[in-house]
């Protein structure tokens, strides 16, 4: 069987248009995954970072006139300095050996921008799950929890 220069420019064309779907399918999967992991993993905006940020640092140092400035009055009223320092006692000697929040994402309750975010601890120890609220640029809510 004699191979001809046609059969030659064939198998040589199928290489190439394989090469090609090959190039373009791989272009394509990584964008995809380079897309989905810039979704997941965001940035609070400013405003949320500094209030989030004065919340932990507060705590951490048990300094509640910290913690409720920057609380809206109903959230400044609800959370008293003896409420405040029994918080800050469970939290700070973990927060002291070092921790290090991530913010997850934003959700819209009642009118209100809730942040989440997840704090995970040098000791190694069960991370804690965040919710901070804001209106109207001020703190008017936040909770943290075992994640269940």
């Amino acid at each position: 069987m004699k191979i001809g220069i046609r059969e030659i420019v064939l198998v040589a064309g199928g290489f190439v248009i394989g090469a090609i779907l090959a190039a373009l399918f791989t272009t394509t999967v990584l964008l995809l995954v380079h897309r989905a992991s810039t979704q997941r993993i965001g940035h609070a905006d400013a405003k949320t970072q500094r209030c989030f940020d004065t919340l932990l640092a507060a705590t951490a140092a048990n300094d509640y006139n910290k913690f409720v400035s920057v609380a809206d009055d109903t959230f400044r009223t609800s959370i008293t300095p003896v409420a405040f320092q029994s918080i800050s006692d469970s939290l700070a000697p973990r927060m002291q050996q070092g921790y290090t929040p991530t913010y997850l994402g934003q959700l819209r309750q009642s009118g209100a921008e809730i942040s989440l975010w997840r704090l995970r601890f040098s000791d190694g120890g069960d991370d804690l799950l965040a919710r901070m609220s804001l209106s109207q640029d001020r703190v008017n809510g936040c909770l943290i929890t075992p994640a269940f």
